[in-house]
């Protein structure tokens, strides 16, 4: 397991969020994920909208707690365990595919690989898992690219009360499943 997403919360919750919550926050997925030889972390909210105000207050925030660097709507720093941890302020995935395309280079071919490194960087592999704090019966607008090849784990907890336990059930979910990309027994 190379790249973990994981998705939960309103982008209202996350900026109501202070930066020491933040830290710990952070610091348990990170905890709960790296033994399993994750390289990339990407934490997602699962939907809502704020005024860009409050989206550049979040980003400030997310920038000073995680000594983290800037680039669009994402903050991303490597952790003390090694691992790279992108928090993307985007909650609607059809504007972050956009934001994607518009970064390609002029004269780059628009084509699978291309994509899936704009939309992924500063990570270099599609997540093999994605976790879902929130409703399992509907997919979280904020994910598009990343429901292609990932096996998704969805946990009924809000995005405030979860834990390392909630990670660790969710990463356990995941190696007990045996991955196709999508075959069928035959």
């Amino acid at each position: 397991m190379s790249h973990v997403v994981v998705c939960g919360g309103s982008l209202d919750e996350w900026c109501e969020t202070d930066s020491v919550s933040w830290s710990k926050r952070i610091d348990t997925v990170v905890d709960s994920i790296a033994s399993m030889g994750a390289r990339w972390i990407t934490v997602c909210p699962y939907g809502g909208d704020v005024s860009s105000d409050r989206r550049e207050a979040l980003i400030a925030r997310l920038v000073d707690s995680l000594f983290g660097t800037r680039r669009g709507d994402r903050v991303w720093h490597v952790s003390r365990r090694g691992v790279v941890v992108i928090v993307d302020t985007c909650a609607d995935g059809r504007e972050r595919l956009a934001h994607a395309v518009a970064t390609i280079p002029e004269g780059v071919d628009v084509d699978e690989e291309s994509l899936k490194l704009a939309v992924l960087a500063p990570a270099l592999d599609d997540p093999d898992l994605v976790i879902i704090f929130g409703d399992p019966t509907t997919l979280p607008p904020s994910l598009v690219w990343e429901l292609a090849y990932s096996e998704l784990v969805f946990l009924n907890v809000p995005w405030s009360d979860f834990d390392a336990e909630h990670v660790e059930m969710a990463v356990d979910d995941f190696e007990r499943r045996e991955r196709r990309f999508g075959g069928v027994d035959s």
